[in-house]
């Protein structure tokens, strides 16, 4: 993931795709398994910290994931995969914590 962050037309790509899911019927079936997958994912380490509240954790952790993506953009090409990187390992600390 890190890697496509340096890649501002993929993470372009993956915001268009997520609004326009919205208005999609197939579209969004399409991402929202994309995102399912990785809601569950996210899940089995939200399962080792809080098992009663592995879901929700997992779901805003996802969401706050997709928003350092889209944030992303606005830095410098030479910065986003640094700075992807290190906001990703504040979210798994804080998903830890």
């Amino acid at each position: 993931m890190v890697g496509q962050a340096a890649r501002a037309d993929l993470v372009r790509v993956q915001v268009e795709l997520g609004v326009e899911s919205s208005r999609s019927p197939q579209l969004g079936e399409f991402f929202d398994s994309w995102r399912t997958k990785l809601v569950g994912l996210v899940m089995g380490i939200a399962r080792e910290v809080a098992p009663d509240h592995a879901n929700e954790r997992a779901e805003i952790t996802v969401a706050a994931f997709q928003g350092v993506l889209m944030s992303a953009l606005l830095r410098p090409e030479g910065e986003r995969a640094a700075y992807v990187e290190g906001a990703t390992r504040q979210l798994i600390a804080l998903l830890s914590a």
